[in-house]
């Protein structure tokens, strides 16, 4: 198994359930169903160490008392903390999931200090990273502004979410991210859009499309995967889940589409209870028949 060194921070998500979000100007009763641990890195993290990697996180934590209880869950998990740093205030979301279980997501932006701004060390943790096999950033813009370099000169699988239109480069051998949030002026050639600006070592880009599945664009073809019709109790976590399937597939040296196969399934397990934390590789193995026989598989 792979060591791997997740780029992000834990958070705290304040869950309702809402029929229909209002258009501005409306309202709405909501539910509230109370605090629940989260946070995409964390999650991606906390999937990858279930399916028995080495997992380090690199970010911030807050230091309060919901602080020590995402320090405590994550090492329940057995994810490396040693590199989350602490200080201020915990990184908080307000979730809504709605009638089809369907999620909308409002980071609480802290104001307490500002050193407190970003969700990662600035330092970069080269212990870390020196024995990393894969490397997981969340995002490019909280990132030490060194990472680039050291990156670019390390062996690692690297893996990136969407690169922002005049991002500088990054290097990635693979990217994974919803078609929502990628720049839409990329959406007619994905991987040469991304590839001039993560760089060479990129092996494949991949678009997910919800309901409408998964795209994998690579150097010489492209796999289109489509996921199982499974009805949504809550969608919060399913694209970490479908990352962590993903990159748990290829760094196990499966071909594409069968690592596809086995992220669609994880994303589509973690839509089928209330949580934001990906289901456990070991609870995706159990029902992993149930979710191939769903149409379309």
């Amino acid at each position: 198994m792979a060591d791997i060194c997740v780029f992000g921070s834990p958070a705290w998500d304040i869950v309702y359930r809402i029929g229909v979000l209002p258009a501005a100007g409306g309202d709405a009763q909501v539910e509230a169903l109370g605090g629940r641990p989260g946070g995409s890195a964390a999650n991606v993290a906390r999937g990858l160490r279930s399916a028995g990697h080495a997992v380090m996180l690199v970010g911030r934590l807050g230091d309060d008392d919901i602080g020590i209880r995402l320090r405590d869950e994550l090492i329940a998990w057995d994810v490396g903390t040693e590199y989350l740093e602490r200080c201020g205030a915990s990184g908080r979301a307000l979730v809504f999931i709605d009638a089809s279980g369907e999620r909308t997501i409002f980071p609480i932006v802290q104001h307490s200090r500002a050193d407190d701004e970003g969700s990662t060390p600035d330092a970069v943790p080269h212990a870390a990273l020196s024995t990393a096999s894969c490397v997981y950033l969340d995002e490019y813009e909280t990132l030490p502004d060194e990472l680039p370099a050291v990156l670019d000169d390390s062996a690692a699988f690297i893996v990136t979410g969407a690169p922002t239109s005049g991002s500088a480069l990054w290097p990635a051998n693979l990217v994974i991210a919803s078609a929502r949030h990628f720049p839409a002026a990329w959406l007619d050639a994905p991987f040469v859009r991304a590839q001039a600006v993560v760089g060479a070592r990129l092996a494949w880009v991949v678009l997910t499309h919800g309901a409408a599945g998964a795209v994998a664009y690579g150097v010489e073809e492209t796999v289109r995967f489509p996921v199982p019709r499974l009805a949504p109790v809550d969608a919060t976590g399913a694209g970490d889940a479908f990352a962590a399937g993903l990159m748990h597939g290829l760094l196990s040296g499966l071909a594409i589409r069968r690592s596809l196969e086995m992220a669609s399934a994880w994303g589509a397990l973690a839509t089928q209870r209330l949580q934001s934390v990906p289901p456990r590789w070991t609870e995706l193995a159990a029902v992993n028949d149930t979710i191939r026989d769903a149409e379309p598989w």
